[in-house]
């Protein structure tokens, strides 16, 4: 065994730690962000209403599938793949509604929120974090936060 190839594997195991850490803190934000702001706008129901073709229904799928106890005390939202707040967001209707005066321009969210997808997968599958993926998911995680600062606490 190579000492400097485990010295790095123990770095990337840490980096992973830290990495997780991050990526729940923005997925709790984010999802926070989403329904207050869609509910603000499109009223308590708009997941009936607002959200892309099939998610809602897949979103009632998964929770159907949970604990009753965990079921009964969970929003909606919490059943959302990563990859369903992109599409929420830039859905036309939503973006011009809620997000474009938080974002400001559709292609910083949505280029974020992509470029942060292979940093989470290798974080929540027990991946090797590099020192590449800690330094993009810090810095994407931080643009998109300090959008919605204003809105959610963190």
């Amino acid at each position: 065994v190579d000492i400097q190839d485990s010295d790095e594997n123990f770095s990337g195991y840490v980096r992973a730690q830290k990495a997780f850490a991050l990526l729940q803190k923005f997925e709790v934000a984010i999802r926070q962000f989403i329904e207050l702001k869609m509910s603000e706008t499109f009223g308590v129901d708009w997941m009936k209403r607002q959200l892309p073709s099939d998610m809602y229904q897949c979103w009632l799928d998964k929770k159907s599938k949970d604990s009753a106890e965990r079921a009964a005390l969970t929003s909606l939202i919490q059943y959302a793949d990563f990859s369903d707040y992109r599409k929420i967001i830039e859905r036309g209707d939503n973006w011009v509604s809620v997000f474009k005066p938080v974002f400001g321009r559709v292609e910083d969210v949505s280029e974020s929120l992509q470029r942060l997808g292979p940093v989470r997968i290798a974080t929540m599958h027990a991946r090797i974090v590099t020192l590449e993926d800690e330094v993009l998911l810090g810095s994407e995680v931080r643009r998109v936060l300090k959008a919605i600062q204003n809105v959610v606490s963190f």
